[in-house]
């Protein structure tokens, strides 16, 4: 019987990653999950997908965060159905890398092709990319730290529109971060750095102008989104009694998946 390549990692790795705080989940999905402040979920996983070697099969990493506050925690599902959140080990090594910059064969940068004979090698070599991936998690330790992590890898997941308010939209995050307590300047120290880093990217002219307008244009469609969620009383109560669901539900589902997390009394969050 041919090995399986997700089952192998998890056996190589679930004593290492349980070292470091990474508990791997009940069932049979390759998630391993830590906890911070019973509120943000550090994850780390594996897929699988074509490959464009003959001969060869192909694995690539994924990491995340979430939050015990978004719509929807589903880890009983494979890796490729949660890649509308989950961050690619390739894409997050050239955005942190080679930020703003044109790379020829993107996908292949951290791509682990193997054979069954090279499989448990090249399981071996993930652990470069893991431990690149926890030393990021190891900056995010509150709320702040995920809305950065959040604007540069799921900014869908955070929008501050009405969208927010149902669940058929893909705005995770958003309900937490669109709180009256949350603190705006948070969402500008934000912003101000991804422009920062646009001017002092590798781009010119024209190139450069476009994506620093792109920022401003998220910026100030942010801002006026959440003002106006803001001052409607009936979508703003809405969406806090929907925050206060959604952190129910995932508290429950992930102490149930061996995932724990002490739930309590979240009324501080709220005006």
């Amino acid at each position: 019987m041919a090995r399986n390549i997700q089952r192998e990692f998890v056996k190589y790795y679930k004593e290492r990653l349980a070292s470091l705080g990474f508990i791997k989940v009940k069932g049979r999905q390759p998630y391993f999950v830590r906890v911070i402040n019973d509120e943000i979920l550090h994850i780390l996983t594996l897929d699988t997908g074509m490959s464009a070697k003959d001969g060869y099969k192909v694995a690539h990493l994924e990491c995340g965060v979430a939050t015990v506050y978004r719509q929807e925690i589903n880890l009983s599902v494979t890796p490729r159905h949660n890649s509308d959140w989950l961050v690619d080990y390739t894409r997050y090594y050239r955005e942190k890398n080679f930020p703003n910059q044109v790379i020829e064969y993107p996908r292949d940068l951290k791509m682990y092709y193997y054979k069954e004979e090279t499989m448990d090698e090249i399981i071996g070599e993930m652990w470069i990319g893991i431990s690149d991936m926890i030393k990021e998690f190891d900056n995010v330790q509150n709320m702040e730290n995920t809305l950065n992590w959040l604007m540069r890898y799921n900014p869908g997941n955070i929008i501050q529109s009405d969208w927010s308010l149902t669940d058929d939209c893909i705005a995770e995050e958003s309900l937490y971060y669109l709180r009256k307590k949350f603190p705006l300047s948070a969402f500008q120290q934000n912003f101000d750095e991804l422009k920062n880093e646009v001017i002092n990217s590798p781009l010119v002219g024209d190139e450069k102008e476009k994506e620093l307008k792109e920022v401003k244009e998220w910026e100030n469609e942010l801002y006026k989104d959440r003002a106006e969620m803001q001052i409607n009383q009936q979508n703003y109560e809405q969406g806090m009694q929907l925050l206060r669901e959604h952190y129910d539900r995932n508290v429950e589902y992930l102490n149930g998946i061996g995932i724990a997390v002490e739930r309590r009394d979240i009324t501080d969050l709220f005006d």
